[in-house]
């Protein structure tokens, strides 16, 4: 597969050894300076407020790749299944829209399109059925607006560890195998938001393996101290058209596919896409949240034929924001997350709610 890197902006890491080379001397003082901030300002006294209402938040210290948007969805499933009331709250980043706070979701009607609501929250809202999506810079805000005018009675914190004005009853921690594994540079050298030293023993945290990995060691998970490690793994690729309907993944072996997608990590995609048995002679990648202009369109196909592909292959975050006339030849391919023990982390998170709190008896397997 060739790779068509259409990225201006992309994480140190991705970039190869001479260029990382180059960027040493510029990056590796800023991430200095960034780690200097990060702690001033985690040291700032604030008080979060208490909503009335559960809140567990899904965030990481690492950017990017590593799960968050599946494990939060995962997560409100779960408790809608138990019967909660939930709403998911996101940032909504890089959305088109500066309406604050706007809701995505009811739970059961569309109330934005994705250019309002942003990629990963009109995703979410798509395919939540009884679930409310909210959106909003501030946090705080978004969880008043979830609970007074949806009747929210628990609300799931999308990207949401580094959010300091709103009180949560769990902060669960998304990791894929090199961001804890890779060491611990800071932003804009390394991949870390912040420093190990922020992960507490009341935190859980979740590390996103690839299939065919086996857990991590005692060493190896040494930077995560004694917060309680969990694992998850994708299942196997789901193949869905622009209509949300199951294809049949025999379909990917009928014709040559052009990868397309702008997401953070595009080289798991690319894994999936293979591992599905697609004939994949090149994948284009744009930067992560990429908004597709008509001139992206007329790259794209180009590109396409050049490699002699009559369709594309992109995700579900992707699908909606590439134009028309593409998206009529567009098929997604997706997975779903399964956690290794269910059981034990969901045992886990409602331990961290305390007593006091009925989340329901029942217990219910990832899916």
């Amino acid at each position: 597969m060739d790779v068509v890197d259409l990225r201006s902006v992309k994480s140190p890491d991705q970039y190869g050894g001479t260029t990382r080379g180059l960027l040493l001397p510029v990056l590796m003082p800023l991430s200095g300076l960034y780690a200097i901030g990060v702690a001033l300002w985690r040291r700032i006294p604030l008080k979060p407020t208490d909503v009335g209402i559960p809140v567990v938040s899904v965030g990481s210290l690492a950017v990017g790749g590593t799960g968050k948007t599946p494990i939060c969805m995962c997560i409100a499933e779960r408790f809608r299944d138990l019967g909660r009331r939930v709403c998911i709250l996101s940032r909504g980043y890089r959305r088109r829209s500066t309406r604050s706070p706007l809701v995505v979701s009811d739970g059961r009607n569309l109330a934005a399109g994705v250019e309002d609501a942003g990629d990963e929250p009109y995703m979410m809202a798509r395919r939540l059925g009884g679930v409310g999506v909210v959106v909003g810079k501030d946090r705080l805000v978004t969880a008043l607006e979830a609970r007074d005018r949806l009747g929210a009675d628990l609300l799931v914190l999308d990207d949401g560890f580094q959010v300091r004005n709103l009180a949560r009853r769990a902060d669960v921690l998304c990791f894929d195998r090199d961001s804890v594994t890779g060491g611990g540079a800071l932003l804009p050298w390394g991949t870390l938001r912040e420093g190990w030293s922020a992960m507490r023993p009341e935190h859980l945290a979740v590390v996103l393996l690839k299939n065919g990995d086996s857990p991590l060691s005692g060493d190896e998970l040494a930077h995560l101290g004694r917060t309680p490690v969990f694992y998850a793994m994708r299942s196997e690729p789901i193949l869905l058209d622009a209509k949300d309907e199951r294809r049949d993944r025999e379909v990917l072996k009928e014709a040559r596919f052009a990868l397309v997608s702008g997401i953070a990590r595009p080289a798991a995609f690319e894994r999936s896409c293979e591992t599905a048995g697609a004939s994949i002679p090149v994948s284009i990648r744009f930067r992560d949240h990429h908004w597709y202009s008509e001139g992206d369109a007329a790259s794209i196909a180009e590109i396409m034929g050049k490699y002699d592909c009559t369709g594309i292959l992109t995700t579900e975050k992707d699908i909606w924001k590439i134009p028309g006339g593409l998206r009529e030849i567009s098929l997604i391919l997706t997975t779903q997350l399964e956690f290794l023990e269910p059981d034990t982390f969901w045992e886990t998170l409602d331990g961290r709610f305390g007593a006091n709190t009925c989340l329901g008896k029942n217990r219910i397997s990832s899916s």
